[in-house]
Parts: C-alpha cells; structure tokens; sequence
C-alpha cells in the first residue's frame, strides 16, 4: 500500500501599460511597462506498508518549497519613417526556501536577481520585405527542481542529487533576419548566435558507473561558457480560396547547435532539428488540419557523454496529427484531434537524456501511440 501526496497552488499577477506619444512628422513613440509576480507553494509526501528498496517511510522526493519570482520592465518602440528602433530593460528577482523537515538530502534555498537590457530594429525596405535585427541580454533562474531533485535507486545502482552552488544562467544572444509577406507567401528567416556564462544543464552524470557500490550519479549543474549557433525558417503558403474558406500550408524548420567553449564539446540539451509542415483548411465555422512533424536523430557526435556510460539516442521519427475546431459561437469553441495518426513509436531527446543505451525501460518514456483528445473551450 502506497499513499503519494502532491500538493501545488500558485498565483500569478500581470500588470501591463502603454502610452503612445506623437512628435514631429512620422515619429511615433510606443512606451509600454509592466509587473510580472508569480508565487508557488508545493509539497509533497510518500507514506504506506511497503516502501521502496533501500528506502524507508515516509519521504520526501524533495523539499517543501515556496518559489516567488518577481520582474519590472520597460520599453520604447520608436517609429520613424521605414525604421523602427525598440530598446528596452527587464529586471528579475527571485527566491527559492525549502524546507529541511522530512527531506533525505540537504534542501538548498537559493536567491537572486539581475537586470537585462535589451535592443531591436527593424527596416521596411518595401511593404513586402523586411530586415530585423536584435540584442538581448538574457537570465534564467533555476528551478527549485533542478536546485533540490533527490531519488535513489540502490537496486539499479543510480541516483539524482541536489545541486547546492548552481547559479542563475546569464545570456548574451544575437538575431538577425528577414521578413516577406507577398500574395500567396509569407515567410521569416533568421539566424541567431547566444555566450552563455553559467548555462544550466539538466542531469548530467557526474559520477558513479552503475557497478554495485558506484552508482551513476546525475546532478543539475552550471557550464561555465557555452555557445549556441543556429538559424530558423518559417511561414505560410496560401494556395487560394475553396468552397468558402482558405486553404494553406504552414512550414517551420529550424536548427540548434551548442558547444562548452572550455572544452569543445556538445552541450546534451540540445534538441535534433525539426522540421513542420502542414495543410490547413479555414472558414468562419471551422477549421481543420493536417500536420506533420519530423525530427533528426540524435547522433553521438553531438552528445558528450562521461567515461564508461553509454546513452540511448533517439532515433528519428514522422508523426501525422489531425486537428479540427468547430466555432460553435464567438465564445465557445469544440476543439477535437487525432495525434500520431500512423502509431509511430518515437520517443522525445529531453525524455531520455541521461538514460543508458541498454536500459529496459526505454519503452517508458516513449511518446503517446495513436491518441484522441476533446476539449470545450468557453470565454467570459
């Protein structure tokens, strides 16, 4: 007998503002600024007869924990003629307190903040092209799992331990792209370069090889440098009109690879490229669609993996979905879809990042087979 208690509320608040000042001739300023605070209590407890292998009841899979993160920010979109220049500044703070009481390990509480800035343009070459460039600092404040996470499987010979020193991840990015809109086509491309200092990684092995008395030891750790390189291309093609409504066919492929600057080797949280694609019917009543999504394998060559382990690598998969929407009324609408219409058995690379090539539970952490999904959705 097995008694789990999880227990989460939260609250969020957003409060946001704009002013439109009007100068001389075509400059028009856009000033906009806002609040964002979101608090999370969550708890947990695993009580029963018969506890786990090697463990005794009750416990805790992780501290009780309050979470707060709050954000102040501000921007200016400038126009003036062809151009637009948007510069603007966000500064987060945040607060992780766990609770030792009931936990196994040594519950880590963790606080923070930082101010980000951030720059965009943009330049209207023609009503039908576009060119776009943008700067922002970036930050990312961990998880109160990623801080504390705790599981220990003495039977197969692995654990996960919280990570008392892990740090907010800090980011500088560049993007610079291209926008078209003509008839029949709309389309936006952009290739985009990130450093990151601090760069998170979720459950890298940092220890341990699985043998009885050694086991694998996963953590939630800091990268010190980190490069990201890739590009994105998506849009829409409109083929016409048929029998009342719009037919269309949106695409989006993209491409993400990222490299530890100290050592040159692959950074694991990188996904495979993906690519989507799809035809669309619309008309004011419904909408229905076919998509498919494809994604690469994941290779070993951009995998860095520690000595003596081995990993499981996804294998690349197609799968079909089809969706439709019935607009009863303005504020009511009947969504309906059947996903992975072919049954592909595939699997997701964050899904089975840091599970061994061997392991006889890979099967669990595949994706859903052929599956329905029904939803009501009503506005107030």
């Amino acid at each position: 007998m097995r008694d789990v208690t999880y227990d989460e509320r939260s609250w969020q608040a957003n409060l946001q503002g704009s002013k439109v000042l009007r100068g001389s001739g075509s400059l028009v300023q856009k000033i906009t600024y806002g609040l964002d605070y979101a608090a999370a209590k969550v708890t947990n407890l695993q009580d029963g007869v018969t506890p786990p292998v090697g463990e005794t009841f009750p416990l805790k899979r992780f501290p009780d924990t309050n979470e707060t993160s709050a954000a102040l920010y501000v921007q200016d979109e400038i126009v003036s003629g062809p151009f637009s220049v948007t510069p603007g500044v966000r500064f987060d703070s945040f607060r992780i307190k766990a609770d030792q009481t009931g936990f196994g390990a040594q519950a880590v509480s963790l606080s923070g903040n930082a101010t980000s800035p951030k720059l965009g343009v943009l330049y209207r070459a023609n009503e039908a092209w576009s060119v776009f460039g943008n700067y922002a600092a970036g930050f990312r404040a961990p998880n109160a799992g990623q801080v504390n996470a705790f599981f220990e499987n003495p039977v197969s010979n692995y654990k996960t331990v919280p990570n008392g020193n892990l740090k907010p991840e800090k980011s500088q990015n560049f993007e610079l792209g291209v926008r078209g809109r003509m008839d029949m086509l709309s389309i936006e491309a952009a290739a985009f370069t990130g450093r990151y200092k601090d760069f998170i990684e979720d459950l890298r092995q940092v220890g341990g090889t699985g043998a009885p008395g050694n086991p694998l030891v996963f953590q939630s750790v800091n990268i010190g440098r980190v490069k990201l390189n890739g590009f994105e291309v998506k849009g829409d093609v409109r083929w016409g009109r048929l029998a009342g409504g719009q037919l269309s066919t949106p695409f989006a492929y993209g491409q993400t690879r990222g490299r530890d600057t100290a050592t040159g080797k692959p950074v694991n949280t990188v996904d495979p490229s993906r690519l989507t694609a799809g035809l669309r019917y619309d008309t004011r009543a419904y909408m229905v669609r076919l998509d498919m999504t494809h994604a690469a394998a994941k290779k070993a060559e951009h995998e860095t993996l520690a000595a003596g382990s081995t990993q499981f690598l996804t294998p690349s998969y197609t799968v079909l979905d089809l969706s439709g929407q019935w607009r009863i009324r303005k504020d009511l609408r009947l969504n309906a879809g059947i996903y992975n219409l072919t049954d592909k058995k595939h699997w997701r690379w964050a899904d089975v990042r840091g599970l061994a090539a061997n392991a006889n539970f890979i099967d669990a952490y595949s994706q859903p087979g052929r599956s329905v999904r029904v939803s009501l959705v009503a506005d107030f």
